[in-house]
């Protein structure tokens, strides 16, 4: 008894910070210079739709990373965070980065992550990087089929990015920029 007890205690308290943080299905989003930016739905590698949560939260892979992560909570589902920092970029990038945090969940890096190592992050950073560069390539060929991506798009949006030259996360800009130019090309 106690421990169902607990159980819907816990359940209460996680459903309640969920509303209080706004997560949604979304159909857009506006940036702070007022642009509206259609965001596509996505859904994980269980066909379950993924949700956008504006938050503060430190990404539990890299906490000073800047703009936007892609979670998975058990009572929530899939989750991609937006830092309110996302909002001051321009609607291609913000739409590169949705699309790339929609990768994560496709390709079912999310959920391996999660399943595998609940909240333990693995120090894997090797298939954690080749992980970054499989999204950025999703992200590019979604955009790019749409008729939102050519190359100079995909320039500006990187040039947007630090340049993670030290990033444990991360591959360099500069190479996350090569490996997506081949992932354009037909």
């Amino acid at each position: 008894m106690k421990r169902t007890l607990t159980a819907i205690a816990l359940t209460a308290l996680f459903a309640s910070s969920a509303a209080a943080e706004d997560i949604e299905l979304y159909k857009e989003i506006t940036n702070n210079a007022g642009k509206t930016v259609p965001l596509r739905y996505c859904y994980d590698s269980e066909g379950i739709a993924v949700r956008l949560r504006m938050s503060s939260h430190p990404n539990p892979m890299d906490p000073n990373y800047w703009g936007a992560f892609s979670s998975f909570v058990p009572i929530n589902g899939p989750l991609i965070d937006f830092k309110p920092e996302m909002l001051d970029f321009s609607a291609e990038v913000i739409r590169f980065a949705w699309e790339h945090e929609c990768g994560h969940h496709a390709l079912g890096h999310v959920r391996e992550l999660f399943n595998n190592y609940a909240f333990n992050i693995p120090q894997d950073h090797k298939n954690i990087m080749s992980y970054e560069l499989a999204a950025d390539c999703y992200a590019t060929r979604q955009l790019a089929e749409a008729g939102a991506l050519d190359e100079d798009v995909l320039r500006r949006i990187m040039a947007a990015f630090p340049a993670n030259d030290h990033s444990t996360t991360h591959p360099p800009t500069s190479f996350r920029l090569e490996h997506a130019l081949q992932c354009l090309a037909p």
